[in-house]
């Protein structure tokens, strides 16, 4: 829900020069209504590493399920680990292995990785709703 609402922004805000994205930067060199590829990209591969992040180890902390509120230091715990390790993890786990080898070693556009990583999502969720958790409702 994040990447297509503020996408927008990104298109108006080249559009209004609110700001520019250089042309000898290799990174944003590929884009799509003047926007980079690596935009959504990064919005797309930290949002879903924080939402990761959170939910793990809100889980590891707490115990409960997922949507459960545990206690205090459970859910200040979770919220620490993920603010401080959304950056490193995102980077490491998605941004460099599927965005700048894909990218910078293998010569592909940047438009590919992106939809890649898109695909690889709608995979986790549509796998994710084929398989309820225990603590789902029953159909009774």
């Amino acid at each position: 829900v994040d990447s297509p609402y503020t996408h927008v922004f990104d298109v108006t805000g080249v559009k209004m020069l609110w700001w520019s994205f250089h042309d000898t930067d290799p990174n944003v060199f590929d884009r799509t209504y003047w926007v980079p590829w690596g935009s959504p990209f990064s919005r797309l591969s930290f949002a879903s590493t924080f939402t990761l992040l959170f939910h793990g180890t809100h889980r590891l902390l707490g115990g409960e399920g997922m949507f459960q509120k545990g206690s205090l230091l459970a859910e200040l715990g979770s919220a620490a680990i993920a603010v401080f390790l959304t950056f490193p993890v995102g980077v490491f786990t998605q941004i460099v292995p599927l965005f700048h080898i894909v990218k910078d070693i293998l010569g592909v556009h940047s438009e590919v990785p992106t939809l890649m990583l898109i695909c690889i999502f709608v995979i986790i969720v549509w796998g994710a709703d084929r398989s309820r958790p225990a603590e789902a409702r029953t159909n009774s």
